[in-house]
């Protein structure tokens, strides 16, 4: 029998088993990895749905949990804008004037609490708890010196950790919002973390990732450590959707208030194709529904891009055509981005 006092938000059943197991026997340093701070990344209206965001930079606060004045803290993760509200303050939603206002997400100080419920001494790393190299050190430390506790953490605990600490017990209780962010390679991403985090924590148990997202095609290449089949994998995709290597992407990006410079763009970038000779591709534009901000994207093939030669030597030179000259120097003041990651 599993205890009900676990929350299914952040462990499942096998990772209840594993923390109770431990429990039982008082003794272990266990590693839980989470790939975000706070209580809940996100304060959505459970009326209107919309999205609790940053005055200043449109993005979505994140809440966390009570400070030193027993307020609780609602904090933009990019330009760190601050809401303050006590206990007997509502939140209310700026769209529809709601008071039904809920956390949604994972977070490192939702686990803790959890944890701390059930009984376990835990330890907290991350931007937010720890923001200084001493007080990683001094954290890992009281950590590793507990005979049993708990260590939660993001990517800063990840990058601190070393075979110098001993973990018996390390799981992933949250990665599935890695999947949702819009690069080209964040597959390969997944893959670099899940590897790192298996190198770091080298203990004598199975390692757990906890995901909704089951039928994902990375975890059959992890689960037989087959990393070169996923690379061909996603070369072979990117050959089929005509992206970089096999193609360059140009990405230019302009505000509202600049939508004046599209036609100039477009009118340079014809220019130069025709003294070029090269293919007259057009800009396909979009405008982004967040930020109000215009998208072009413009796809240029490999041989309008680059020249593949010999050297004296026999070894394969690559350099740059007058047609990316003239691109990167003519439209580099607007924007531009060549094969970005998103």
């Amino acid at each position: 029998m599993t205890d009900t006092k676990y929350s299914s938000v952040y462990f499942k059943k096998e990772v209840i088993e594993k923390l109770e197991d431990y429990k039982k026997k008082t003794e272990g340093k266990i590693f839980l990895y989470t790939k975000r701070k706070g209580i809940a990344g996100e304060i959505i209206c459970k009326d209107c749905n919309h999205i609790l965001k940053c005055e200043s930079c449109d993005k979505p606060y994140i809440l966390f949990k009570e400070n030193a004045n027993g307020k609780r803290e609602y904090v933009c993760a990019v330009c760190k804008n601050k809401k303050e509200l006590s206990k007997d303050e509502n939140l209310s939603c700026s769209d529809c004037g709601s008071w039904r206002m809920e956390g949604i997400g994972i977070g490192s100080e939702g686990i803790e609490e959890n944890l701390k419920y059930n009984g376990f001494k835990v330890f907290v790393i991350d931007a937010k708890n720890t923001n200084t190299k001493t007080k990683i050190k001094e954290t890992l430390e009281a950590w590793q010196n507990e005979k049993l506790a708990v260590l939660v953490g993001t990517d800063l605990a990840l990058n601190n950790i070393n075979e110098n600490h001993k973990i018996d017990f390390a799981g992933i209780i949250s990665i599935d919002t890695l999947f949702s962010i819009p690069e080209i390679n964040i597959d390969e991403k997944i893959l670099n973390l899940i590897i790192e985090f298996k190198e770091k924590c080298k203990t004598k148990s199975k390692l757990f990732i906890e995901t909704r997202l089951r039928d994902a095609e990375i975890w059959k290449y992890i689960e037989e450590n087959n990393y070169l089949g996923f690379l061909e994998g996603e070369l072979e995709n990117r050959k089929m959707l005509n992206l970089y290597p096999f193609s360059n992407i140009l990405k230019f990006r302009l505000q509202n208030k600049n939508i004046k410079y599209k036609n100039k763009i477009e009118s340079l970038l014809q220019e130069i194709q025709k003294e070029e000779e090269v293919s007259e591709e057009k800009i396909n534009w979009k405008k982004d529904n967040k930020t109000g901000d215009y998208i072009g994207i413009l796809i240029v093939n490999n041989k309008d891009w680059q020249n593949t030669n010999l050297n004296k030597n026999g070894v394969q030179e690559i350099t740059a055509t007058n047609f990316t000259k003239k691109i990167t120097t003519l439209l580099s003041d607007f924007n531009l981005e060549i094969n970005p990651q998103n």
